[in-house]
């Protein structure tokens, strides 16, 4: 949690579930600075050319696509999963994500479930984004507490 981008934006989603859960803690959170903070970050940390495209620049832009998928509007959902094929065309592609592969299937996992949760296509379809592994079976109960 070095990295600014990525502690506010698991901050952002950490809290977006908190407030779900917790309705009458809600108003003690203040959510849009905390996508502000985010977005700032993330758009701070993109302006370096070291920091970029680094696994903790793509975690937090992935993060804020599944804050958004399950929160949020379903445009900014596709525009940070869009930023997020450019920065991974960038690093050479899916396969060359640190982590041992984690990253690869987190990237994977929001996929999956955000397009079904949005009814949208899949952002990193295997024919133009090779993978080591295959898109995992949706889980919208895990992913955004909502069944099928």
């Amino acid at each position: 949690m070095t990295e600014p981008a990525t502690f506010y934006a698991v901050m952002l989603m950490a809290a977006a579930h908190f407030a779900v859960m917790n309705a009458t803690m809600a108003q003690a959170i203040n959510l849009m600075m905390l996508k502000g903070r985010a977005i700032q970050a993330i758009n701070h940390a993109l302006q370096d050319p070291v920091r970029s495209t680094s696994d903790q620049v793509v975690g937090a832009v992935m993060k804020m696509a599944a804050y958004e998928a399950i929160f949020g509007e379903a445009d900014a959902y596709k525009s940070h999963m869009a930023g997020l094929q450019r920065m991974i065309v960038l690093r050479g592609g899916l396969p060359t994500l640190g982590m041992n592969g984690l990253l690869e299937r987190m990237i994977l996992w929001i996929d999956c479930n955000a397009s079904q949760l949005l009814g949208c296509n899949l952002t990193f379809d295997k024919r133009w984004f090779p993978t080591t592994v295959m898109h995992p079976p949706t889980d919208l109960l895990h992913f955004a507490g909502v069944s099928e």
